[in-house]
């Protein structure tokens, strides 16, 4: 048995499509103008020739048939009129479009995919030459052959929608730990989207991330953190802290009784995330293990210690990258972010709003949701334990957050029991 492996492709819509192109002047019109399909979309060469052929003589003719292509490509004269001759229907050449433009995406991906893996085993103690290929695996991952397809028609948003609405299944949400906020956002995060976690330095906003991924956790989802400047250790007390109860001072100095031992090594078979120490990755890099690790949620903690960051323009760069990124691999990217420390010139720090956001204006304009956590302060700028965490941005959701305590021993929050019902004036229709 053969170990060779046939990439994507359908060779039948292939034929299809060139031969609906062949017969009838609207399938010709319509795959030329509206699929996205160039002749590199085929697999077999002699169909990317004729594709190629009916490109040039349509251009030059204004329409074709059999005889002119099959005359512009004598050597493939007999297999053009064996296409025209067996079309199965011209009005579905849209359709056999559609199937030959998805796997020449797929075969681009995985092209991506091998370039980038190739460039990991072969190059990874040559620095640059490491970062081009994966540069270039990812912009093949990201390749779609079909961005110029026809677009969906009033009825076909219709019967998709509908659809959408008659299975049986839920809609698909990623619930937060507090119900407040998922009425903000309709339930919870959504694949394909960026949320931006951000807050002043010890105010909680990596504590409160990491409350989220056990949450993920609880509900089947898979997450990664890539994290800049954390040891793995001490992230991983945090979480055991969380959810033992143990003190994390106990933890990690390992003054714990059998008891509390028992408790840990529980609490260790449920580490709710992979973990990367990214420090000095470029953003290409870590798009890649994004892509291939499929994840359903992937942090990045934080955006700001990527190299470059501090680069205006490749700041934009990179956070176009990673906001793609979330679409391609279909999961949800969440980006801890520093916020400016232009208005952080009292003892007490301000509560954060969108324009502290360092880089603002790329996070504020394509983040999906601007999440902050604030803590109060007491005269001398300490942090105390009562707190809030709330949205400042929604995308065709609501403003609105809760009231919550920190606890220092468990490194979590909970809802403030004091604080009255914020529901009424605190949520407000974000246009």
């Amino acid at each position: 048995m053969s170990d060779v492996h046939v990439p994507p492709q359908n060779i039948e819509a292939e034929e299809s499509v060139l031969g609906a192109m062949l017969v009838a002047e609207p399938a010709l019109r319509r795959v030329l103008v509206e699929s996205g399909l160039t002749s590199r979309s085929f697999y077999l060469d002699k169909h990317r020739a004729i594709y190629a052929a009916i490109q040039k003589v349509a251009h030059r003719d204004g329409t074709v048939d059999e005889l002119t292509v099959g005359n512009e490509l004598p050597s493939f004269k007999h297999y053009v009129s064996e296409l025209a001759a067996k079309v199965p229907a011209a009005g579905n050449a849209m359709h056999y479009a559609r199937i030959v433009a998805i796997n020449a995406n797929l075969r681009s991906k995985l092209a991506g995919a091998q370039e980038i893996q190739g460039a990991v085993m072969e190059d990874r103690n040559d620095e640059k030459k490491l970062e081009e290929r994966i540069s270039r695996g990812l912009d093949l991952i990201a390749t779609d052959l079909e961005a110029a397809a026809a677009p969906t028609s009033e009825e076909e948003l219709a019967d998709d929608f509908f659809r959408y609405l008659d299975e049986e299944e839920p809609a698909e949400v990623m619930k937060l730990p507090f119900s407040e906020l998922n009425e903000c956002c309709f339930g919870g995060y959504r694949r394909g989207q960026t949320t931006v976690v951000a807050g002043w330095t010890e105010m909680g906003k990596s504590w409160w991330l990491d409350q989220m991924l056990r949450g993920f956790k609880g509900q089947g989802y898979r997450s990664a953190i890539f994290a800049t400047e954390m040891d793995r250790r001490e992230r991983v007390a945090r979480f055991v802290a969380q959810t033992t109860g143990v003190a994390m001072e106990k933890i990690l100095l390992k003054k714990l009784n059998k008891a509390e031992m028992n408790l840990v090594v529980s609490a260790l078979s449920s580490i709710p995330y992979s973990y990367f120490e990214v420090n000095g990755w470029p953003a290409e890099r870590i798009c890649q293990q994004i892509i291939l690790g499929g994840y359903d949620v992937a942090a990045i903690d934080v955006v700001n210690l990527i190299p470059g960051y501090e680069k205006n323009d490749e700041a934009t760069r990179i956070l176009s990258r990673l906001m793609e990124v979330a679409r391609r691999a279909n999961c949800h990217v969440i980006l801890v972010s520093h916020l400016n420390r232009a208005r952080a010139t009292q003892a007490k720090l301000p509560r954060p709003v969108k324009r502290d956001l360092r880089d603002s204006g790329m996070l504020e304009t394509n983040a999906a949701a601007i999440l902050f956590v604030h803590r109060n302060q007491d005269d001398n700028g300490e942090a105390l334990a009562s707190g809030e965490i709330y949205f400042e941005k929604i995308r065709n959701g609501m403003k609105g957050g809760v009231d919550v305590l920190f606890d220092p021993y468990t490194a979590s929050f909970e809802l403030d029991p004091s604080s009255p019902d914020r529901d009424d004036d605190q949520k407000e229709l974000f246009a």
